[in-house]
C-alpha cells in the first residue's frame, strides 16, 4: 500500500464514513482497489480506503499503549500477571508525558520495550487481542463481564 497499511489480525476500527466510502466507492468500483480475493484483506482494505480518501491513523492511548494487541509473545508472557513491583517502580521514574487534548493519540506510540515494563503492556482502552486461544476467550469474557468483587454482591448490603 502506498501510504502503508495496518495489520488486520487484531482488527481495525473504521468510521461510518470510511466504511461507506470503501463499500460504495471502492470495492469492485475503483480501479486502484484490488479485485482478487485470496488473502491479505488488511492490505486490500488499506489500498481501497486510501483510493477513496480514507485516512489511516495509528491509534494509541494516553499511555502510548495500543488498543489492539497483536504480538503473541508479549500477551502470553504477561496477560494475567498482576502489575509487578518493578513495573510500578518504572512507572514512578518514567519521564512525565506531555499533556494531550484528546483521550486517544494518533502520534507515535512508546518505543521502549514492553517486555521490560509489563505494567503498560495492555491498553486501558483495549479493543481486541490477536492469537488468543479459545480457553482465554472464555476466561476473558468471565473476568470482564461476569466476575464481580464481593463488595458488590446485593445480599451483603442488606
Amino acid at each position: 500500500a502506498k501510504n502503508g497499511y495496518f495489520s488486520g489480525g487484531a482488527g481495525y476500527v473504521l468510521s461510518k464514513e470510511a466504511l461507506k466510502r470503501i463499500v460504495e466507492q471502492a470495492i469492485d468500483k475503483h480501479p486502484s482497489c484490488p479485485t482478487y480475493d485470496e488473502d491479505k484483506e488488511d492490505v486490500k482494505m488499506s489500498i481501497c480506503g486510501q483510493a477513496v480518501g480514507v485516512k489511516l491513523y495509528h491509534m494509541a492511548d494516553l499511555n502510548g499503549t495500543f488498543p489492539f494487541t497483536w504480538r503473541r509473545e508479549l500477551r502470553n508472557h504477561y496477560l494475567f500477571q498482576w502489575r509487578s513491583l518493578e513495573g510500578e517502580f518504572l512507572n514512578l521514574i518514567r519521564q512525565t508525558k506531555s499533556p494531550t487534548i484528546s483521550k486517544y493519540s494518533t502520534t507515535t506510540p512508546k518505543t521502549y520495550d514492553h517486555l521490560h515494563d509489563p505494567s503498560d503492556l495492555l491498553s486501558d482502552y483495549l479493543v481486541s487481542l490477536h492469537y488468543i486461544r479459545p480457553f482465554y476467550m472464555y476466561l476473558l469474557e468471565f473476568i470482564l463481564y461476569h466476575l464481580r468483587p464481593i463488595q458488590q454482591m446485593d445480599y451483603l448490603n442488606e
